[in-house]
């Protein structure tokens, strides 16, 4: 009965310790460990398969990768990729670093995604506020030389018109919004309102 006591109270503990940590680091961050809605995970898959081109290597980053699970998804979904997801909450980045631990094209890095080169990657996925996405883009993307795609689920880069505009249905209608950076940009035909796409 002791034993059974103390691995009670031990876990109530680490509960506790664990809920605490996820909301001081979600307020801290100013975004919460959220997984994605299994619905929108689909669609941006979907999306996915769409710009990559058939045998073509890819290397996606997810700023933010929380807890793995999208990660884990793209992987299952998409051939010939590379993905490296940033977290910066401790307790969603150590589960999911064990969750990805056994696959050699998955790296989580305990890292903010602001300080590295982001213009490495070939694809990066978001879902950040729309202050977090103007800042990313302002201080490390607008004058890039390079060509990348960004998949950003539910906030729009302020000041940026999207190349689409996706709107995802289900319980929790989301957009996921695509821009194109770089050469790729200036040869799309943006449209000028996205408000109505579907």
């Amino acid at each position: 009965m002791f034993l059974i006591g103390l691995l009670s109270c031990t876990l109530n503990v680490l509960l506790i310790i664990f809920v605490i940590s996820n909301e001081y680091y979600s307020r801290k961050l100013g975004v919460p460990a959220a997984p994605t809605l299994p619905w929108v995970r689909k669609e941006l898959i979907t999306l996915l398969k769409k710009h990559k081109k058939e045998g073509e290597h890819i290397h996606l980053a997810e700023l933010g990768c929380g807890w793995g699970g999208l990660m884990l998804k793209i992987n299952q979904n998409i051939p010939n990729i590379q993905i490296t997801g940033f977290e910066k909450a401790p307790m969603p980045y150590i589960f999911s670093w064990i969750r990805c631990l056994f696959y050699k094209n998955i790296e989580c890095l305990y890292a903010d995604f602001f300080k590295e080169d982001l213009t490495k990657y070939d694809i990066l996925v978001c879902y950040l506020t729309s202050q977090l996405m103007k800042d990313l883009y302002d201080k490390h993307l607008k004058d890039s030389s390079s060509d990348f795609l960004i998949f950003s689920l539910s906030f729009q880069i302020e000041g940026l018109i999207p190349a689409e505009a996706i709107k995802v249905s289900g319980p929790v209608p989301i957009f996921i919004y695509v821009y194109k950076i770089g050469a790729i940009q200036e040869s799309s035909n943006l449209p000028q309102d996205t408000s109505l796409s579907h």
